[in-house]
């Protein structure tokens, strides 16, 4: 899931990862380097998976970083959510 948007943090890597873990499934956080010779830009990923081991796996497991650091935040649910959490 592409989770880079300049204003927001939506989907926030966090609420990714809470929803797929609810479902039994595993995430790896993967940001991409801005090269602007190559004209990649800066990009931010949340792999999902159920296949155990997957993530283990090159060019995954040297790519893969801690998500942001940001506050703790509560799953959204059709009863929950809280845009004010992910306004930067």
């Amino acid at each position: 899931m592409h989770s880079s948007i300049e204003d927001f943090e939506m989907p926030n890597e966090e609420q990714v990862h809470l929803a797929a873990e609810s479902m039994g499934k595993h995430t790896a956080f993967i940001s991409s380097e801005e090269d602007k010779d190559a004209d990649v830009f800066t990009s931010d990923w949340v792999l999902v998976t159920s296949r155990p081991g997957f993530l283990e796996n090159e060019p995954i497991k040297s790519a893969r970083s801690e998500p942001s650091s940001r506050p703790k935040i509560r799953m959204w649910t059709d009863d929950y959510s809280n845009l004010w959490q992910i306004v930067r």
